[in-house]
This record gives C-alpha cells, structure tokens and sequence, in this order.
C-alpha cells in the first residue's frame, strides 16, 4: 500500500441489538426513512435503551411519571443536565413518532421542561492580549482616540 493514499474515515455502522424491541427496531426504521444519520439513528436508540433501564415498564406504555422518574435516575446517576436534555429529546422523538404512527395518542413528555444548560462562561483575555487591543488604535486621528479611549 502506498502512503500517498488518502485515508478513509471509518463508516459508523448502526447498532444491532438481538434483543432490542419490536418499537424500537420500528422507531430505527423511521428515522432511517427520514434520512437521518446513522451516529443521531444509534444515539436515538443509545439513549432510549438507557432510559428503559430505568424503568421496568415498557417505553410504549410511559406516563409522564415515569419520564420524571427516568429523569430523577438520571440525576442521582450523575448525568449532567446537558445529557438529561438529550435523553429527554430522544423520548420526545420517539412518542411524536408513536403519535404519528398511531400507535399512541397522548405525549407523556409533552409537558416536560428541559433541564436548564446553564451557559459557559466567557473565556478571560491575557495581559498581552489586552496589551495589543490597546496598541491597536492609531492614536493620531481622532477616530483611533476614541477607539482608544
């Protein structure tokens, strides 16, 4: 093999599961139609699974309790709110999806808030880099002296 040959990226290759349930095997099929990536397709299905190990009760027949259970699991487990909010987008999806295949008529998330994110902090300046803002203007026109000021 020559070095010059580009290098390939590996292809994601979606999830398999032997034992993964008939909703969401279709629920996969859906969002394959839809033209989805196959990274969002398994993290839909990563996360679904994650949250029916939280709860002993079927996806298929939730309540809004057992989304706020599966949410209050998580916490205690350590997710960050940011995973929460994911998690709580796949089981969004996932019932819009029952809902639009007839397979459910109610949405047990549809009432549900997002954990808040928070926002990151501004990143601080270094002393050169404010040095350098402040050699910036030409302070021999007007205009660089109220730049500079």
């Amino acid at each position: 093999m020559s070095r010059d040959r580009a290098v390939q990226q590996r292809q994601p290759k979606a999830l398999a599961v032997d034992d993964e349930p008939t909703y969401i095997t279709e629920f996969r099929q859906a969002m394959l139609a839809r033209g989805l990536a196959t990274r969002t397709r398994n993290a839909y299905v990563r996360d679904l699974r994650s949250c029916e190990l939280t709860n002993p009760i079927a996806l298929t027949k939730w309540q809004p309790e057992d989304v706020l259970h599966c949410l209050s699991t998580l916490t205690q487990d350590g997710k960050t709110p940011r995973t929460q909010a994911r998690m709580l987008s796949s089981l969004r999806q996932f019932y819009l999806w029952m809902i639009a295949s007839n397979l459910r008529e109610d949405n047990p998330c549809e009432r549900i808030k997002s954990p808040k994110l928070g926002r990151p902090l501004p990143k601080d300046l270094s002393e050169a880099d404010v040095d350098n803002l402040l050699a910036a203007p030409d302070s021999s026109t007007a205009l660089g002296l109220r730049d500079k000021a």
